[in-house]
């Protein structure tokens, strides 16, 4: 049956915001609300007013202490304490679509990565070149030197921001930086399509997408990793640093060893329905906290999440998501996978059993176009010392939700009917164990503490 023309403003104006199953860490207890919940935008403690509307997710410092952005073709970095934009990060020629902090700790601050699209001229196609970059940020976020130059030139000062003409960060979940804080990782040569137009022939294997392992230490490419045929989606080093996975649009996902740049695993394709020959694209991953496993998940059309042996090349467990299955998160202690995805559905299960735990999904009755559009992304665990365990995550029309597993309670940062836009933000949150920044789609940024 026929949904009819789509119409945004329709859309939005019947969108209703109805939550029809909640987590719930106690069998058969409904969650109580946190103190001082629930909350809504115009609520927050601060706000970060950006001037316009941005697309890159935010990034706060592993310390809490800077707030980064991208801005149009800049980098904003703010003061969280006092919202006081203290630099703006210039060296991209393309519109900023995302920022990513390192995790380690440095004796001069901060390393922060960042990537770009531009248009190509006169390109009929509508095709883009990309760019990263590797900021240096002392302890006030201020760039340790001016200069952004091109990396690989040469005699660069070691603390040179570097420029990676046709580099592009990892999504869905993707990292940047290696736990260890030595290894900066990112894609080149990422478009989909594999053929190229004006040579009349599909691309050369050296032209398709990689991964590129950059040391941070000898600052040079130690790697560069090739074998996917398709673009890659997502990229993470493991827990010790000592491979580096990619999920891509070819259905499979690669581990490699990051030292030596060997293909160690090829997992999937998997085409048990036989829906698709290929067995589906292939949009977001996860490291097991120990290393043994790797969770993917795989979109349209036949959506689904895995679970995966890693010595083994074995599929531990799977869940059927219906559609859009693109946010994964491994809880700390190992016993939980989270997958967010369509029909704003969020589902933990074990691992190693495949037993569904919790799920959380939104009420849509038999609106078909409404429950297809609305989903769940931005899934992570939050874990601290002495503080619970949480889940965060987003619904893409900008409500946050956080829920902890171990008190049974819920947070929610909801997005009030005025606030509703004509289309969803693109923009996903950034949250730390202590604060969560979240996005509009009117250029704001909104400040709470957890």
């Amino acid at each position: 049956m026929s949904m009819g023309p789509w119409n945004a403003k329709a859309f939005f104006e019947r969108y209703a915001y109805a939550i029809e199953q909640e987590l719930t860490s106690t069998p058969g207890v409904a969650p109580t609300w946190a103190p001082g919940h629930p909350q809504e935008w115009g609520q927050e403690k601060a706000a970060v007013r950006l001037g316009q509307d941005s697309h890159s997710t935010p990034a706060l410092s592993p310390d809490d202490r800077l707030l980064a952005v991208g801005v149009g073709e800049d980098v904003h970095i703010y003061e969280v304490a006092t919202q006081e934009l203290v630099q703006v990060l210039k060296g991209h020629s393309g519109t900023v679509e995302a920022v990513q902090f390192s995790g380690a700790t440095y004796d001069h601050g901060y390393l922060l990565a960042s990537d770009s699209q531009a248009p190509i001229p006169d390109d009929i196609l509508g095709g883009t070149t990309s760019a990263a970059i590797l900021w240096h940020l002392d302890r006030h976020g201020k760039p340790l030197s001016p200069i952004v130059e091109e990396a690989g030139t040469g005699g660069v000062p070691a603390d040179a921001n570097l420029r990676f003409e046709g580099g592009e960060l990892g999504r869905y979940g993707s990292s940047p930086f290696s736990p260890d804080g030595k290894t900066l990782v990112f894609l080149r040569g990422n478009q989909t399509t594999q053929y190229d137009e004006e040579e009349g022939r599909s691309r050369d294997a050296a032209s398709l997408p990689s991964v590129t392992l950059w040391s941070l230490e000898g600052r040079a490419a130690r790697q560069q990793l090739r074998g996917h045929t398709d673009a890659i989606q997502w990229i993470a080093a493991s827990p010790d640093s000592s491979r580096v996975a990619s999920a891509a649009w070819d259905g499979t996902a690669r581990i490699w060893d990051a030292a030596t740049g060997a293909l160690l695993r090829v997992l999937g394709p998997w085409n048990e329905d036989g829906a698709n020959p290929h067995g589906g694209q292939l949009w977001a991953g996860a490291w097991s906290p120990d290393g043994s496993h790797l969770a993917v998940a795989r979109g349209d059309p036949t959506a689904r999440a895995y679970v995966c042996e890693i010595a083994t090349g074995r599929t531990a467990s799977s869940v059927d998501f219906g559609v859009q299955a693109r946010s994964l998160a491994w809880s700390p202690d190992g016993r939980t996978v989270a997958c967010g995805g369509g029909g704003a559905t969020l589902v933990l299960w074990d691992p190693y059993t495949g037993r569904e735990q919790m799920r959380w999904c939104l009420a849509f009755g038999h609106d078909v176009r409404m429950g297809r559009i609305s989903s769940v992304r931005a899934v992570r665990f939050l874990n601290a010392r002495g503080r619970g365990a949480k889940i965060i995550f987003q619904v893409n029309c900008g409500t946050v939700h956080v829920y902890d597993l171990e008190t049974n309670e819920k947070y929610q940062f909801a997005k009030r009917a005025e606030d509703m836009p004509d289309s969803f933000p693109r923009a996903e949150p950034a949250c730390s164990t202590r604060l969560v920044v979240v996005p509009g789609s009117e250029g704001v940024l909104r400040l709470w503490d957890l």
